[in-house]
């Protein structure tokens, strides 16, 4: 610890080498002329630079900002030109007056003295402003649906002001519109009992439609956890399989379109025979709101394979399907079959009618749905997931 009269001898020395270095400033002469110029450079670790306080943080707080929206557009160069001027900045054992003393700062060029100037003549700058307002309007479209970083970005550069100003570009995709029409409640994640009432309105409607329908909320959800961003159902009927003629027919687009009609599906993204992603809201509930949904149709044949990986987590189904290859076997999105470990060939697909039969094809005991989300899993908390652990070599 520094004694008081130390304190004050180190800022006393401080205060005379920093009017040295000002009045050197002035002996050298205007910056462009190089020839008489020099850069002042600072060690900030010399105990004559230390400071318990940075005199010019209201510079620092403000080019932090500048920062900030540099990382966000992801210029490097631009990056490290702040960093290096506010760990300068930070470190200088003197108030700043003007950008000009900035400037003679080692690393800190016109452009950074500049602003630095206006920093100090006004508490800000209007580079921050407009920063300010494109980071704001960039976090703003990059929370609607349909809408990533690249497409954000080229908005603001457009010159969209608003969503409402952004809802008139006419090339907008479907998702992008639906994104803009349903922002608010795209927000807001869809608490698990919610996700329940939804699976279990489907199922009713299918089973409806054909007793042979079967269909599954998968993800999220059916790991248990308390919330998810959108329902994913996977479904299968017995008269699409992966044999000959492997014709799904129109069973998926039946489901949709009983769906529509009763009002549970809203707005359609996209349809095929395979696959539909489309809006739901719940229409035995006047307070329900509109939810994003996925139903993929799966052949009857191959629907449990598929149920454990759309179910996840990624991470669970990585490794799983990594313990799966270890023990000769290949598993993937359809099917489980054994592999000639010396030729890699592929046996025919082994028939499986439940999760549980794929678990015991590998001799492993069933993990139940709740128990895979092993990207939040820092430890084995129960004997079957150490059981796993230990056999998969994870």
């Amino acid at each position: 610890m520094r004694s008081h009269i130390q304190i004050s001898h180190i800022r006393l020395k401080r205060t005379f080498v920093v009017t040295l270095a000002r009045e050197k400033f002035i002996a050298l002469g205007p910056k462009n002329d190089t020839s008489k110029h020099k850069k002042i450079k600072f060690d900030p670790t010399d105990e004559l630079w230390k400071s318990d306080i940075n005199l010019n943080e209201h510079i620092t707080k403000a080019l932090e900002a500048l920062l900030e929206k540099e990382r966000k557009s992801g210029d490097p160069f631009k990056q490290r030109a702040y960093e290096n001027a506010i760990h300068v900045i930070t470190s200088y054992p003197a108030r700043i007056i003007s950008g000009a003393e900035a400037k003679k700062l080692q690393g800190i060029g016109s452009s950074i003295a500049n602003k630095i100037d206006e920093i100090i003549k006004t508490g800000t700058c209007e580079s921050l402003k407009e920063k300010r307002e494109e980071t704001e309007l960039f976090e703003t479209f990059s929370q609607v649906f349909g809408i990533g970083p690249v497409a954000a970005k080229r908005f603001v550069e457009t010159g969209y002001k608003s969503l409402s100003d952004l809802a008139r570009d006419p090339h907008l995709t479907d998702m992008q519109k639906l994104g803009i029409k349903y922002v608010d409640e795209f927000k807001l994640m869809i608490p698990n009992v919610e996700a329940q009432g939804l699976e279990h309105y489907v199922q009713d409607i299918l089973k409806e439609l054909s007793p042979a329908y079967t269909g599954i909320a998968c993800g999220d959800y059916r790991r248990g956890l308390p919330e998810t961003h959108s329902l994913n159902m996977a479904v299968t009927h017995p008269n699409y399989t992966s044999s000959p003629p492997n014709n799904p027919g129109k069973l998926l687009l039946d489901m949709t379109d009983a769906l529509t009609d009763l009002g549970f599906l809203t707005d359609h993204i996209s349809s095929g025979a395979l696959k539909y992603w489309g809006v739901c809201k719940l229409p035995t509930d006047s307070n329900a709101i509109h939810r994003r949904i996925q139903i993929r149709l799966l052949p009857y044949d191959r629907y449990w394979p598929g149920i454990i990986a759309l179910t996840g987590d990624k991470q669970f189904v990585k490794y799983f399907r990594r313990y799966a290859s270890e023990q000769g076997f290949h598993l993937d999105d359809y099917v489980i079959c054994r592999r000639n470990n010396e030729t890699g060939e592929l046996g025919p697909p082994l028939k499986v009618q439940s999760e549980e039969q794929v678990f015991a094809i590998l001799k492993l005991k069933y993990i139940e749905p709740e128990q895979r989300s092993f990207r939040d899993m820092k430890t084995s908390v129960d004997g079957t997931r150490i059981e796993l652990k230990n056999v998969r070599k994870w």
